[in-house]
């Protein structure tokens, strides 16, 4: 049986090792992956996965249909007007 509270054992990323996991109001989330110059994203739900751009006039924004995500540090948002309003996403805090 292995010993899974052994110091060296570490949780495999729900969202690969490259994505960023945001934490959301009422236990809500998603991983975050931004291309290298940033102008594209990649939003990973548990149930899909949307490829958003960035809007050229607010380099925070990035859509893609009815899907808007917007990057505010620990009030980062993610909206579909249809049925997905995820708000208050934080990344993880950095040491």
């Amino acid at each position: 049986m292995p010993r899974v509270f052994e110091k060296g054992t570490r949780e495999t990323p729900r969202y690969g090792k490259d994505a960023v996991h945001y934490q959301c109001e009422n236990f809500q989330s998603f991983g975050l992956k931004l291309s290298e110059n940033k102008e594209d994203a990649w939003v990973m739900l548990p149930d899909h996965e949307v490829g958003l751009v960035r809007d050229a006039n607010d380099k925070q924004l990035y859509h893609y249909g009815t899907m808007d995500l917007r990057l505010n540090g620990d009030q980062t948002t993610l909206d579909d007007s249809d049925h997905l309003h995820l708000k208050g996403c934080k990344p993880p805090a950095t040491n």
